[in-house]
């Protein structure tokens, strides 16, 4: 039936199916939608973010132009004056080389305030040390031995006595070898001029002489007949100090640093000399040094 009782035709409307009738009650009751929570206002501080980093390119700043040239041991550049009337031309830079002289080690200038300079006693020589440079270079070789002449206080030992002794106070002196092979020491006047079969030099056999063998990768301290190995590289300029009154005699390796070798403690009684020994072919310089000038280089 249509509008007010009449059938559709009548109406002329056309025919519409016929759909069943839908209720809302059979769909499930939609969700109501709870309230969505606004999140806290978020205060932006660009002062604290800043000040951290503001810090660090601060202290980049102060390393790079003040800290690190300063190491460096020049003076930071200065800033043109914008002041200045007229265009800053840049300054041109030159490139100078100079050699600078390695500075002296502290222990060594020490050392050094008590040097004394040595010479070779040519009557305890033996034979086949030849000595040159006014007494101040031993060299072993077999021309030494021409015109040689027999002296009793030479050493049948291809050892050597300086002429100078010391039996009070502080005293230090330097050489230059030639190689390995060598000993040097301190010994009292007395010290036998024979040698000692079986033994190539007497230095450090008996109580009154203290000597340092240089071996090619060792060192060997000898006193009384017993010795004690050393570990340490070789070392071609060695010092050697002998402070008498506190019984102490020291060798010292030279070098950038000075390396200290080895130490004696001893009472001493008697004035001491100071002795080598050389191997074929070793040659053994002492180094002398100009007493006028304290700041100067040692001679060989």
């Amino acid at each position: 039936m249509g509008i007010l009782g009449l059938p559709m035709q009548v109406l002329g409307l056309p025919h519409l199916p016929r759909y069943p009738c839908v209720h809302l009650q059979e769909f499930p009751q939609l969700l109501t939608p709870q309230s969505v929570e606004v999140p806290p206002l978020v205060e932006f501080n660009m002062a604290v973010v800043m000040e951290p980093m503001s810090e660090i390119l601060s202290a980049a700043s102060r390393l790079l132009l003040e800290e690190l040239p300063a190491s460096l041991g020049h003076s930071a550049p200065e800033t043109p004056d914008p002041i200045a009337p007229g265009p800053v031309q840049p300054e041109e830079t030159v490139v100078k080389l100079v050699s600078t002289p390695v500075p002296m080690c502290r222990l060594r200038a020490e050392l050094l305030k008590d040097h004394r300079n040595l010479t070779f006693d040519p009557d305890t020589a033996n034979k086949y040390l030849e000595l040159l440079w006014g007494q101040r270079r031993a060299k072993h070789g077999p021309s030494a031995a021409v015109g040689w002449q027999e002296r009793s206080c030479r050493f049948e030992p291809w050892q050597v006595l300086c002429v100078q002794s010391y039996g009070q106070g502080r005293h230090y002196w330097e050489v230059t070898i030639s190689s390995h092979s060598v000993v040097l020491g301190v010994t009292y006047g007395e010290i036998p001029r024979h040698k000692v079969r079986g033994c190539k030099f007497n230095i450090g056999l008996d109580g009154g002489s203290w000597g340092l063998q240089v071996r090619e990768d060792s060192y060997l301290a000898r006193h009384k007949g017993q010795e004690e190995k050393i570990q340490l590289r070789l070392y071609t300029e060695l010092g050697i100090c002998l402070d008498y009154d506190h019984g102490l005699l020291s060798f010292y390796g030279l070098g950038e640093r000075v390396q200290l070798i080895h130490s004696f403690h001893a009472v001493f009684m008697e004035p001491l000399f100071p002795v080598f020994w050389l191997c074929e072919g070793r040659t053994v310089t002492l180094c002398h040094r100009d007493c006028g000038e304290p700041g100067g280089e040692l001679g060989l």
